[in-house]
């Protein structure tokens, strides 16, 4: 007993509008098909590229301004060889939404040694002159036991990296003159929304 063959049906898409045939295996036979109408259509689908928008950031850029460059030999007249005087400082790029700045002047290779934080100063503050900060800044008690500045110090023959930074924050925070200086400085880090910082060597 023979069984029917299935043979699939085929549909080939033609150029030429109304020229799409199927083979149906019935018998009949097509015509072959001129040069011209074998071609095959490409379909290019357009996808539409999403906008990019950028998210910008309207907010100035904090910049220090220090009379040593970034990274470089500090004065000796800022140290414990010299003056002991604290340098005159500028900044600029400080955002409106500011509450109060700080200033605070570490060791990098004796991290728990601080040399100076003044707090609380006003955000329309723009700097202070050499040995001298604003009236309504709030000076910490430093590592020495001094409140206010000592200058860089570090053991005769080394030498150590400091920083200098500059902080924005976002309110004013609880401290008064004569306040432990790493107690204000943890303070102040938990209420910074930005900071900069410049980086100094000092050799004895």
């Amino acid at each position: 007993m023979s069984h029917p063959k299935y043979v699939p049906m085929v549909c080939v898409a033609l150029l030429s509008v109304g020229l799409a045939a199927c083979s149906r295996n019935d018998g009949r036979t097509m015509k072959e098909p001129r040069a011209d109408q074998t071609e095959t259509i490409a379909i290019a689908t357009t996808v539409p590229i999403p906008e990019t928008v950028s998210a910008g950031n309207d907010l100035p850029e904090m910049t220090l301004t220090t009379p040593w460059q970034p990274d470089a030999a500090i004065d000796i007249s800022f140290t414990c060889d010299g003056a002991n005087s604290s340098p005159a400082l500028s900044w600029t790029g400080i955002a409106p939404t500011t509450g109060s700045l700080a200033i605070v002047l570490s060791d990098d290779d004796a991290p728990e040694y601080v040399h100076w934080v003044v707090s609380n100063i006003a955000p329309t503050t723009t700097g202070f002159a050499a040995g001298q900060v604003s009236p309504e800044s709030v000076v910490a008690k430093n590592s020495s036991g001094v409140v206010g500045y000592s200058g860089p110090c570090p053991p005769p023959g080394t030498t150590h990296t400091y920083a200098l930074t500059l902080y924005a924050l976002d309110q004013t925070i609880k401290a008064t003159s004569g306040d432990d200086a790493s107690a204000i400085r943890d303070a102040i880090e938990a209420a910074s929304t930005d900071a900069t910082v410049s980086t100094f060597t000092f050799r004895r």
